[in-house]
């Protein structure tokens, strides 16, 4: 009966309610945080910014910290997310992963001035093979490659610099947005091998992004926040 169904919800409300301030560990390895966007319906339906953090404890252990429903995807709603992790309780954090999202950085540094700061390889890949044209792609996107996979700091930007010279009369823009950035896409090279390609990038989220992408893609739009609080937390218990 929808009286009974209203309870079961409002428990579930409780739940989440908890969930969500639940105090946190102190030190967390990394933290991956990223943003997919979803229909949602106040009053009128538009597209609203779901914002996930995926945590990896001293032990390797995953953890989801939280996540948070915003109208859009802004340096301005991570600070909030960020400030919200700092007052549940984590201290420490040695790496965050995110995409290339500007000023995102100086949010982070603003709460964890000792957290380095990986900006994911996968996206700034795309970023620039979105702005070659289709019989360059390729070949660009194989010398991308061998930039990454090298062995160390030092070879990746050498790699990079022979790429420069061959691309950059071609693409000079989409060649100079990428040397902006080599700084924080090596990051990874700092830690030990075994986890670079681990920490280099989005996927361990994108994986989740995508299974709740999947979840909620039979609802042509979600009937409010309280309904897409329900369902994204069901999915995200599972995985803690």
């Amino acid at each position: 009966s929808k009286s009974t169904i209203s309870k079961i919800t409002d428990v579930v409300k409780e739940e989440i309610d908890a969930w969500q301030s639940r105090p946190l560990k102190e030190k967390y390895f990394a933290i991956y945080i990223d943003a997919l966007f979803l229909n949602l319906r106040r009053n009128t339906v538009e597209k609203e910014a779901l914002h996930i953090a995926l945590g990896i404890d001293q032990e390797g252990k995953k953890e989801i910290p939280g996540f948070w429903i915003n109208p859009t995807e802004s340096s301005r709603s991570w600070e909030l997310i960020i400030n919200d992790l700092r007052e549940r309780g984590v201290k420490e954090v040695l790496i965050f992963i995110a995409d290339g999202l500007s000023g995102i950085q100086e949010t982070i540094r603003k709460y964890y001035p000792r957290a380095d700061f990986q900006s994911c390889i996968v996206h700034a890949e795309r970023n620039l093979l979105s702005k070659v044209r289709a019989g360059d792609k390729d070949i660009i996107g194989r010398e991308m490659k061998r930039i990454f996979d090298s062995s160390s700091e030092e070879e990746a930007r050498r790699r990079f610099n022979e790429f420069k010279e061959e691309w950059n009369n071609k693409y000079p823009k989409a060649i100079y947005n990428m040397e902006t950035r080599l700084d924080l896409l090596l990051t990874y090279y700092r830690y030990p091998e075994p986890v670079r390609k681990v920490i280099r990038s989005t996927n361990m989220i994108e994986r989740l992004n995508k299974e709740i992408r999947r979840r909620i893609k039979i609802i042509d739009s979600l009937p409010g926040e309280e309904s897409a609080r329900k369902i994204i937390y069901l999915r995200i218990i599972e995985e803690n």
